[in-house]
């Protein structure tokens, strides 16, 4: 099961893009969260959430695989480019096939892991302030407010090679993902995280769209977030 909210915030249109694809034995949930200005962001967040589907399910489950369907998606839009010139999207996902359990990653759109109310995971994201966080210069914390948040290092159509994370999962029961855009996750520290439990998901996605709003911030971004339980059942 899964709750979803995708608001504009206080920007005239909404360039992110979300999608939950499922067949017979596979399921696939993605956040896009698109960039360029004006519908440019909005096409390369739909773009992908509509392309990455079928290149997975076709090929075989494997890190490698979806590393290089998010490669082809890469190649893509880079050629969609001659439209919509500077288009490019973050990417997070979540995908489950032949009781595999993977996330993936491009960019600041994260995933968390929530287990027993604790973050047990969670997707690097490829931006300058993570980078320092990784360097010891910052603390995690100081990712959601730093002046360089909004500062990529890789987005789908960035250049011709770009950074990819894939992570294979280990996955119980009951655990809880929630998959989010910037303009969700940077009002959130792990520990608000850590309150989502598979039996209060959607007071929980419910109670921070409410915690967002409540902040009245005139700067605030589109955001995007998937709330989902239950998938190793």
């Amino acid at each position: 099961m899964e709750y979803i909210i995708s608001k504009k915030g206080n920007r005239e249109i909404n360039e992110d893009s979300y999608g939950h694809i499922v067949t017979e034995d596979k399921q696939l949930y993605l956040v896009a969260d698109g960039c360029g200005g004006h519908s440019s962001g909005e096409v390369a967040s739909k773009f992908v959430v509509d392309c990455l589907p079928e290149l997975l399910f076709e090929a075989d489950v494997s890190l490698d695989s979806i590393r290089n369907a998010l490669n082809l998606c890469n190649v893509r839009i880079l050629e969609e480019q001659k439209k919509h010139n500077g288009m490019r999207t973050t990417i997070v996902g979540l995908y489950t096939a032949n009781n595999r359990f993977f996330a993936f990653n491009i960019g600041d759109s994260r995933l968390y892991q929530i287990r027993d109310g604790q973050v047990i995971f969670t997707t690097d994201d490829h931006s300058v302030p993570y980078l320092l966080y990784k360097a010891g210069i910052i603390e995690k914390n100081e990712i959601n407010t730093h002046e360089d948040r909004n500062k990529l290092l890789e987005a789908l159509g960035n250049k011709a090679k770009i950074k990819i994370n894939v992570y294979e999962l280990s996955v119980l029961k009951n655990d809880v993902f929630v998959l989010a855009s910037d303009g969700f996750w940077e009002h959130f520290y792990e520990s608000d995280f850590a309150g989502c439990r598979i039996n209060s998901m959607k007071d929980w996605l419910n109670s921070k769209n409410e915690e967002i709003i409540a902040l009245n911030d005139k700067e605030q971004d589109n955001y995007t977030a998937i709330v989902v339980g239950g998938i190793n059942e």
